[in-house]
């Protein structure tokens, strides 16, 4: 048995945190939550991380030093913001970004272009709640 795609999601919003974990699981995704800089660092350290879906802008760290370090750990980067200008500032060529407010459709669908389906799911399955 393969194992599920492991993704971090890294976002001072508790409440956008735990929506996203719902929804990676329901795709078949194993998901785990930080808050911030250090938590970040410490979630990578502890399990093997596919993908990190980051927040362009913390509290306590800026979006250039979070892609570097969650590069470092050989996980792949989705960038999210409601600020724009970060996001154009940020993105390179080859990392996908979310502008907020995004669908949960659109999550699952940027996930699945950047890692593949989640195990056992055929990709033409709907992405599910938008």
């Amino acid at each position: 048995m393969i194992p599920q795609a492991h993704v971090l999601v890294v976002d001072d919003q508790a409440d956008l945190c735990e929506m996203i974990r719902l929804a990676l699981e329901e795709n078949g995704y194993a998901a785990s939550l930080a808050s911030d800089g250090a938590s970040m660092r410490h979630a990578l350290a502890a399990r093997a991380t596919d993908l990190v879906i980051v927040d362009a802008v913390l509290p306590d760290e800026a979006g250039p030093e979070l892609i570097a370090v969650a590069r470092r750990y050989g996980a792949k980067v989705i960038l999210m913001s409601g600020h724009p200008e970060q996001i154009e500032r940020l993105a390179d060529g080859d990392m996908p970004f979310l502008a907020k407010p995004f669908r949960i459709d659109e999550l699952i669908a940027c996930i699945r272009e950047t890692l593949g389906p989640a195990d056992g799911e055929d990709a033409s399955e709907p992405a599910g709640r938008g």
